[in-house]
Protein backbone atom coordinates (compact mmCIF):
# COMPACT_ATOMS: atom_id res chain seq x y z
CA UNK A 1 0.00 0.00 0.00
CA UNK A 2 1.16 3.62 -0.74
CA UNK A 3 1.69 5.43 1.86
CA UNK A 4 -1.35 7.70 1.58
CA UNK A 5 -3.10 4.36 2.79
CA UNK A 6 -1.01 3.39 5.70
CA UNK A 7 -0.81 6.66 7.10
CA UNK A 8 -3.99 8.89 5.80
CA UNK A 9 -4.16 12.85 6.76
CA UNK A 10 -7.59 14.22 7.45
CA UNK A 11 -9.27 16.50 4.74
CA UNK A 12 -11.42 19.74 5.95
CA UNK A 13 -14.57 20.77 4.48
CA UNK A 14 -16.20 24.16 5.01
CA UNK A 15 -20.01 25.09 5.06
CA UNK A 16 -20.96 28.60 5.44
CA UNK A 17 -23.34 28.11 8.28
CA UNK A 18 -23.89 32.19 8.47
CA UNK A 19 -23.52 35.32 6.56
CA UNK A 20 -25.63 38.50 7.56
CA UNK A 21 -23.83 40.45 5.07
CA UNK A 22 -21.98 43.80 5.41
CA UNK A 23 -22.23 45.59 8.67
CA UNK A 24 -22.69 49.35 8.97
CA UNK A 25 -19.05 50.35 9.15
CA UNK A 26 -18.39 48.31 5.97
CA UNK A 27 -17.16 44.89 7.87
CA UNK A 28 -18.38 41.71 6.74
CA UNK A 29 -18.66 38.69 8.96
CA UNK A 30 -18.95 35.26 7.85
CA UNK A 31 -19.39 31.87 9.76
CA UNK A 32 -18.17 28.60 8.41
CA UNK A 33 -18.87 25.38 9.64
CA UNK A 34 -15.53 23.62 9.11
CA UNK A 35 -15.50 19.43 9.45
CA UNK A 36 -12.42 17.00 9.00
CA UNK A 37 -12.58 13.75 8.00
CA UNK A 38 -10.18 10.96 7.61
CA UNK A 39 -10.25 7.74 5.38
CA UNK A 40 -12.99 4.76 6.56
CA UNK A 41 -10.81 1.79 7.69
CA UNK A 42 -11.75 -1.32 5.16
CA UNK A 43 -11.02 -4.47 7.45
CA UNK A 44 -11.67 -6.60 4.61
CA UNK A 45 -8.57 -4.74 2.64
CA UNK A 46 -6.74 -7.50 0.95
CA UNK A 47 -2.98 -7.20 -0.19
CA UNK A 48 -2.45 -6.53 -3.58
CA UNK A 49 -0.45 -9.22 -5.38
CA UNK A 50 0.93 -9.69 -9.24
CA UNK A 51 1.32 -13.08 -10.88
CA UNK A 52 4.12 -13.17 -13.59
CA UNK A 53 5.08 -15.68 -16.26
CA UNK A 54 7.78 -15.01 -18.86
CA UNK A 55 9.37 -17.60 -21.62
CA UNK A 56 11.94 -16.91 -24.45
CA UNK A 57 13.54 -18.60 -27.21
CA UNK A 58 16.53 -17.66 -29.17
CA UNK A 59 17.76 -19.59 -32.30
CA UNK A 60 19.70 -18.63 -35.40
CA UNK A 61 19.25 -20.36 -38.88
CA UNK A 62 20.93 -19.98 -41.51
CA UNK A 63 22.45 -16.99 -40.10
CA UNK A 64 19.36 -15.30 -39.38
CA UNK A 65 18.91 -14.34 -35.52
CA UNK A 66 15.88 -14.91 -34.17
CA UNK A 67 14.05 -14.43 -31.05
CA UNK A 68 10.47 -14.35 -29.32
CA UNK A 69 9.62 -13.67 -25.64
CA UNK A 70 5.97 -13.96 -24.13
CA UNK A 71 4.82 -12.11 -20.75
CA UNK A 72 1.52 -12.50 -18.95
CA UNK A 73 1.00 -10.40 -15.71
CA UNK A 74 -2.15 -10.67 -13.50
CA UNK A 75 -2.69 -8.43 -10.57
CA UNK A 76 -4.92 -9.63 -8.14
CA UNK A 77 -7.02 -7.37 -5.78
CA UNK A 78 -5.44 -3.83 -7.09
CA UNK A 79 -5.18 -0.97 -4.31
CA UNK A 80 -8.36 1.80 -5.61
CA UNK A 81 -10.40 4.11 -3.23
CA UNK A 82 -13.89 4.81 -3.56
CA UNK A 83 -15.73 7.77 -2.02
CA UNK A 84 -18.39 6.78 0.93
CA UNK A 85 -21.51 9.00 1.38
CA UNK A 86 -23.06 9.46 4.89
CA UNK A 87 -26.19 12.06 5.83
CA UNK A 88 -25.48 14.79 7.08
CA UNK A 89 -26.82 17.92 9.06
CA UNK A 90 -26.27 21.34 10.00
CA UNK A 91 -28.00 25.13 10.16
CA UNK A 92 -27.49 27.91 8.31
CA UNK A 93 -28.71 31.51 8.92
CA UNK A 94 -29.04 34.00 6.27
CA UNK A 95 -29.73 37.35 5.76
CA UNK A 96 -33.53 36.50 5.59
CA UNK A 97 -33.21 34.99 9.02
CA UNK A 98 -31.35 37.79 10.87
CA UNK A 99 -34.06 40.42 9.67
CA UNK A 100 -36.88 38.50 10.43
CA UNK A 101 -36.04 37.68 13.76
CA UNK A 102 -33.91 41.06 14.79
CA UNK A 103 -34.73 43.90 15.79
CA UNK A 104 -31.70 45.46 16.78
CA UNK A 105 -30.23 48.11 14.77
CA UNK A 106 -27.34 46.61 12.40
CA UNK A 107 -24.75 49.25 14.03
CA UNK A 108 -25.17 47.67 17.65
CA UNK A 109 -25.45 44.41 17.16
CA UNK A 110 -22.23 41.60 18.18
CA UNK A 111 -22.95 38.26 16.17
CA UNK A 112 -22.21 35.19 18.20
CA UNK A 113 -22.17 31.42 16.60
CA UNK A 114 -22.39 28.29 19.19
CA UNK A 115 -19.48 25.87 17.93
CA UNK A 116 -21.92 23.30 18.95
CA UNK A 117 -25.45 23.92 16.95
CA UNK A 118 -24.73 26.18 15.10
CA UNK A 119 -27.05 28.41 16.48
CA UNK A 120 -26.42 32.31 15.76
CA UNK A 121 -27.27 34.90 18.50
CA UNK A 122 -27.14 38.39 18.20
CA UNK A 123 -26.47 41.03 21.68
CA UNK A 124 -27.03 45.16 21.67
CA UNK A 125 -23.90 46.49 22.64
CA UNK A 126 -25.60 49.15 24.07
CA UNK A 127 -27.21 46.66 26.43
CA UNK A 128 -30.74 48.60 25.13
CA UNK A 129 -31.86 45.01 24.41
CA UNK A 130 -31.44 41.53 25.70
CA UNK A 131 -29.69 38.99 23.70
CA UNK A 132 -31.89 37.81 20.75
CA UNK A 133 -31.45 33.86 19.12
CA UNK A 134 -31.86 33.73 15.59
CA UNK A 135 -33.42 31.12 13.41
CA UNK A 136 -32.07 29.24 10.52
CA UNK A 137 -32.74 26.33 8.34
CA UNK A 138 -31.72 22.64 8.36
CA UNK A 139 -29.85 21.98 5.46
CA UNK A 140 -29.61 17.94 4.30
CA UNK A 141 -26.44 17.27 2.48
CA UNK A 142 -23.53 14.27 2.69
CA UNK A 143 -20.49 13.82 4.15
CA UNK A 144 -17.92 12.10 1.72
CA UNK A 145 -15.52 10.08 3.05
CA UNK A 146 -12.68 8.35 1.62
CA UNK A 147 -12.11 4.43 1.87
CA UNK A 148 -9.63 2.19 0.05
CA UNK A 149 -10.49 -1.45 -1.46
CA UNK A 150 -9.78 -3.88 -3.76
CA UNK A 151 -10.54 -4.16 -7.64
CA UNK A 152 -10.69 -6.46 -9.67
CA UNK A 153 -8.55 -8.58 -11.42
CA UNK A 154 -6.13 -6.82 -14.09
CA UNK A 155 -4.54 -9.15 -17.01
CA UNK A 156 -1.68 -8.08 -19.40
CA UNK A 157 -0.18 -10.00 -22.05
CA UNK A 158 2.91 -9.00 -24.45
CA UNK A 159 4.97 -10.72 -26.90
CA UNK A 160 8.48 -9.08 -28.21
CA UNK A 161 9.82 -10.70 -31.26
CA UNK A 162 13.26 -9.67 -33.33
CA UNK A 163 15.15 -11.17 -36.75
CA UNK A 164 18.82 -10.06 -37.99
CA UNK A 165 18.44 -10.99 -40.84
CA UNK A 166 22.42 -12.27 -42.90
CA UNK A 167 24.16 -9.32 -44.21
CA UNK A 168 23.63 -9.10 -48.38
CA UNK A 169 27.27 -9.30 -48.97
CA UNK A 170 26.93 -7.47 -52.38
CA UNK A 171 24.80 -4.44 -51.21
CA UNK A 172 27.12 -4.83 -47.37
CA UNK A 173 23.17 -4.31 -46.45
CA UNK A 174 21.62 -6.21 -43.14
CA UNK A 175 18.04 -6.15 -42.41
CA UNK A 176 15.99 -6.13 -39.12
CA UNK A 177 12.43 -6.81 -38.39
CA UNK A 178 11.59 -6.32 -34.76
CA UNK A 179 8.24 -5.37 -32.84
CA UNK A 180 5.96 -6.57 -29.97
CA UNK A 181 2.12 -7.26 -29.51
CA UNK A 182 0.52 -6.17 -26.52
CA UNK A 183 -2.76 -6.41 -24.90
CA UNK A 184 -4.81 -5.46 -21.52
CA UNK A 185 -7.72 -6.29 -20.19
CA UNK A 186 -9.34 -5.13 -17.11
CA UNK A 187 -12.90 -5.33 -15.86
CA UNK A 188 -13.92 -3.31 -12.59
CA UNK A 189 -17.04 -4.79 -10.65
CA UNK A 190 -16.56 -2.84 -7.22
CA UNK A 191 -19.66 -0.92 -6.43
CA UNK A 192 -19.02 2.98 -6.66
CA UNK A 193 -20.79 5.87 -5.58
CA UNK A 194 -21.29 9.30 -6.79
CA UNK A 195 -22.79 12.63 -6.24
CA UNK A 196 -22.85 16.32 -7.86
CA UNK A 197 -20.58 18.81 -6.63
CA UNK A 198 -21.23 20.79 -3.10
CA UNK A 199 -21.96 23.81 -5.58
CA UNK A 200 -25.25 22.06 -7.00
CA UNK A 201 -28.42 22.35 -5.79
CA UNK A 202 -32.24 21.07 -5.67
CA UNK A 203 -34.52 23.18 -7.24
CA UNK A 204 -35.87 24.65 -4.02
CA UNK A 205 -32.14 25.84 -3.43
CA UNK A 206 -31.00 23.07 -0.86
CA UNK A 207 -28.27 21.13 -1.21
CA UNK A 208 -28.04 18.11 -4.01
CA UNK A 209 -29.24 15.31 -1.48
CA UNK A 210 -29.23 12.10 -4.15
CA UNK A 211 -26.16 9.41 -4.09
CA UNK A 212 -25.95 7.14 -7.23
CA UNK A 213 -24.23 3.32 -7.15
CA UNK A 214 -22.77 2.50 -10.06
CA UNK A 215 -20.88 -0.92 -10.97
CA UNK A 216 -16.92 0.19 -11.58
CA UNK A 217 -16.68 3.30 -12.46
CA UNK A 218 -19.41 6.18 -13.09
CA UNK A 219 -18.44 6.33 -17.00
CA UNK A 220 -19.88 4.80 -19.74
CA UNK A 221 -17.77 1.58 -19.04
CA UNK A 222 -16.60 -0.37 -16.07
CA UNK A 223 -13.69 -1.59 -18.16
CA UNK A 224 -11.37 -1.58 -21.10
CA UNK A 225 -9.21 -3.61 -23.35
CA UNK A 226 -6.76 -2.47 -25.15
CA UNK A 227 -4.86 -4.27 -28.16
CA UNK A 228 -1.37 -3.02 -29.83
CA UNK A 229 1.04 -4.25 -32.43
CA UNK A 230 3.99 -2.05 -33.51
CA UNK A 231 6.22 -3.36 -36.14
CA UNK A 232 9.59 -1.77 -37.28
CA UNK A 233 12.30 -2.53 -40.20
CA UNK A 234 15.61 -1.47 -39.79
CA UNK A 235 18.00 -1.25 -43.32
CA UNK A 236 21.57 -0.99 -42.51
CA UNK A 237 24.33 -0.50 -45.11
CA UNK A 238 27.95 0.01 -45.43
CA UNK A 239 29.63 1.92 -46.88
CA UNK A 240 34.01 0.97 -46.53
CA UNK A 241 35.52 3.58 -48.91
CA UNK A 242 33.87 6.80 -47.19
CA UNK A 243 33.60 4.85 -44.16
CA UNK A 244 30.28 5.52 -43.22
CA UNK A 245 26.98 3.68 -42.14
CA UNK A 246 23.80 4.18 -43.11
CA UNK A 247 20.47 3.22 -40.84
CA UNK A 248 17.09 3.80 -41.84
CA UNK A 249 14.45 2.55 -39.74
CA UNK A 250 10.53 2.79 -40.70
Amino acid sequence: PSFMVLYPAPSYSDRLAFAPGTTADGTSFYAYYTQPTTPVRNPDLKWQYTLQSEIGVEATILGTRLSVSFYRNRTFNPYMSRTIYTPFTYRLTTQADLEAGCTIPSADRIYTIDRQTGVVTVSDRTGAQADQVMGYKERNTFVAQTQYTNGSPVERIGLDFAADFAQIRPLRTQLRIDGNYYRYKGLNLTEVASTLSSSSSMADGSPYRYVGYYVGSTSVSNGSLEKQLNLNLTVITHIPRIRMIFSVRL
